[in-house]
């Protein structure tokens, strides 16, 4: 069953990264083109095919302000509703992302701006077509007689004119005094790096454990970036296992008391951003692994020869079992790429699945935990 178990673990990092690295290097081919097709289609008003553009971008890039900026605009000229993109638009701080766009296309180095972050960018070059045209668009609707506007669609079109001042005047929104266009595109561009995370916490059983107490946790991950809707983890976790009581080992035939100073978890977890308003993030999460109660036996092997030209190697005899867990996290930037958090997660962990395990361990764990992405 072990067996089993490891061959799940292995196939579940391998479909997660494989996911993961695939997705991070198609967004780049997939937006090169798509806008190489949104162009022509721009100029032609063609909306049908638009909309499929932008849901090819989001299912591989994720939602952005590009995707976002193109819904709008899609939707106010075809005299569609609102009310809801642009309130989605305005939470994300979208306007500011656009706002540092602008800034840094208007720069004389703007190829060089682009080219050292490619990916805070979304892949979508500086100065592209796509946005002049998006420009050009948003332009006529604010002068022509046949359109009547709200206010929050005419103050959307204003931003997307390229005219910030009347934008911001229109909504009462000015930025703060450190610029926010600044702040919310170092947050964006920071959730574009992968990341380390480092956990501590408290780890206890559900209902009446004979052999674990609750204990402290500690572990380190790595987390792929927050900027996608799915974040997958790859995590060493320990728990010390503080008052806790002796239990049965079988050790090669010798039965063996043992008072386990250290249980270990290695594996991967992926989740999924529920919500994510810039700062604050909420990730609902599930993970599978190998889990093991040190034991401290171990044995020495030797191999190819005799005792005395033999060569040897350390066989650990631990309890070996398969770890599954769900849970959910609350992050907060802070500052960079650094996020605060708080992760609590329910875990089954059939120690018993070892045949050598002989005193019954029950299955069921909590966790809380605090955690720092670095």
């Amino acid at each position: 069953m072990l067996h089993i178990a490891k061959i799940l673990v292995a196939l579940i990092f391998l479909l997660s990264f494989s996911k993961y690295t695939y997705a991070q290097s198609s967004c780049e081919e997939i937006t090169t083109t798509s806008l190489q097709r949104l162009t022509p289609l721009l100029k032609k008003n063609d909306f049908s095919q638009i909309a499929s553009i932008i849901s090819t971008l989001e299912s591989v890039c994720g939602k952005s302000e590009f995707t976002l900026r193109l819904q709008l605009i899609r939707q106010l000229i075809l005299k569609e509703d609102t009310q809801k993109e642009i309130s989605t638009y305005l939470d994300n701080h979208y306007d500011e992302i656009l706002t540092h766009r602008y800034d840094n296309a208007a720069d004389n180095n703007y190829r060089d701006i682009y080219t050292k972050d490619k990916a805070a960018f979304h892949f979508i070059p500086l100065n592209h077509p796509v946005d002049s045209l998006i420009r050009l668009k948003a332009t006529a609707l604010l002068n022509s007689p046949s359109y009547v506007l709200t206010e929050q669609e005419e103050a959307i079109s204003l931003l997307f004119a390229d005219d910030i001042d009347a934008f911001y005047e229109q909504l009462n929104r000015r930025p703060k005094a450190v610029p926010a266009t600044e702040s919310s595109y170092k947050l964006e561009s920071g959730k574009e790096r992968i990341g380390v995370g480092l956990y501590a916490g408290a780890f206890g059983t559900v209902g009446e454990n004979s052999t674990f107490t609750t204990s402290p946790s500690f572990g380190a991950s790595i987390m792929s970036p927050l900027a996608n809707s799915f974040v997958f983890e790859l995590a060493l976790k320990f728990r010390l296992n503080t008052n806790d009581n002796y239990f049965e080992f079988n050790d090669d035939g010798v039965i063996q008391d043992i008072n386990s100073s250290a249980s270990f978890f290695f594996g991967g977890t992926a989740g999924y951003k529920v919500f994510d308003n810039g700062p604050w993030i909420v990730l609902p999460k599930v993970g599978a692994g190998l889990g093991f109660i040190n034991t401290g036996l171990s044995e020495t092997t030797f191999y190819n020869g005799d005792y005395d030209d033999a060569s040897s190697g350390i066989q650990y005899n631990n309890a070996n079992t398969f770890h599954t867990f769900i849970g959910v996290a609350l992050m907060r930037h802070v500052k960079g790429r650094k996020f605060i958090g708080l992760e609590a997660g329910y875990h089954y962990i059939p120690y018993n699945w070892d045949k050598d395990l002989i005193t019954s361990i029950q299955p069921r764990y909590w966790s809380l935990e605090l955690f720092l992405k670095l």
